[in-house]
């Protein structure tokens, strides 16, 4: 059937004119045309999204133990005083270092306008 509306196309054109090297060429042999591929029905399989094995949970904030003002120590106020002290400390001998810099500036100065 198809090759049929083939031949019909090809008789409804005009012929095209014959020039000299045209007419020297060899004919050329028509193509044998190929079925058409057999197509199968293929049916789509749905299925429903596959969970993953662990599910990202939502950060949940835990219940403290103590209340924010209770007089009772923890071992995070033993943490936060020795830290206190250890910057206390370190003030201390910056302030002590500064103190004797401005000692030895003053003797220099006092040598100086003798």
């Amino acid at each position: 059937m198809a090759q049929k509306s083939a031949t019909k196309k090809t008789a409804k054109k005009t012929p095209a004119k014959k020039t000299a090297a045209a007419s020297s060429k060899k004919p050329v042999r028509a193509v044998a045309k190929k079925a058409p591929a057999k197509t199968t029905k293929t049916t789509v399989r749905r299925t429903k999204a596959k969970k993953p094995l662990h599910q990202a949970k939502s950060f949940k904030m835990a219940k403290s133990d103590q209340k924010f003002f209770s007089l009772k120590p923890s071992v995070q106020t033993v943490y936060w005083a020795v830290f206190a002290l250890a910057i206390l400390a370190l003030g201390l001998w910056v302030l002590n270092l500064n103190l004797e810099l401005q000692q030895v500036y003053n003797e220099i100065e006092q040598t100086r306008a003798k």
